[in-house]
């Protein structure tokens, strides 16, 4: 199991990997390869947690985030 895991999670961007956890397809994917060895049933992912934090990159975020470069009027203070 942690072998499926680590090998969904390493060849996706974080974005993706997000997108396959909520409709748990990776639950499902880990549900059918252990089938041979004992039969599961409901397999989810409760947790998961971060062990190398992902190099911050200002182009990705900004791409993410269109309409951000914008630049609001100055506000007068009293």
């Amino acid at each position: 199991m942690i072998e499926i895991m680590t090998q969904e999670a390493s060849s996706v961007e974080m974005k993706h990997l997000v997108t396959k956890l909520i409709p748990d397809s990776i639950g499902k994917l880990i549900s059918k390869e252990c089938n041979s060895i004992f039969p599961l049933k409901d397999v989810y992912i409760r947790k998961v947690k971060i062990t190398k934090a992902p190099r911050f990159d200002v182009h990705k975020l900004m791409e993410l985030y269109p309409g951000l470069d914008e630049v609001g009027t100055a506000v007068e203070t009293k």
